[in-house]
């Protein structure tokens, strides 16, 4: 720091200035570290809080049976389950199919077989969704 000294003015009077300066900058000092102190503490929270997010996301949720497999509610809230693969096609014909329900598969290599589940009672537009959903991964 530098100090600048008046020669016009007495010894006093310049020290007095550079004390005034002195007690200014100290009170300065003092805003900061405690706006320091304030944002620290903002980051703590914030910090605090980001971690209990985390641990949120964290949290999974239950799966549902059929979300191992692809599947759809249509527009009359129907579920529709399709297989992935040949194996998953296997399980839901074998495990999964009942008496009310509709199959629907296209005759394509490697089309996925789809069960809408009381699909008896379905409208003609859920069976149209149904069957587009199961062509659309044929």
């Amino acid at each position: 720091m530098e100090i600048k000294i008046d020669t016009k003015k007495s010894i006093y009077e310049n020290i007095n200035e550079i004390y005034e300066k002195i007690k200014e900058l100290k009170n300065k000092k003092q805003k900061i570290e405690n706006l320091i102190k304030e944002l620290e503490e903002k980051l703590n929270s914030i910090e605090e809080k980001i971690v209990i997010e985390k641990k949120k996301e964290e949290i999974k949720r239950n799966k549902k049976w059929y979300e191992k497999f692809r599947w759809m509610f249509t527009t009359n809230n129907f579920l529709l389950i399709a297989g992935k693969d040949s194996i998953t096609n296997e399980i839901i014909i074998n495990k999964y199919l009942e008496k009310n329900d509709l199959v629907f598969h296209a005759d394509i290599v490697g089309s996925p077989f789809g069960i809408l589940k009381n699909g008896r009672n379905a409208s003609e537009i859920d069976i149209y969704e149904a069957a587009k959903f199961v062509g659309s991964y044929s």
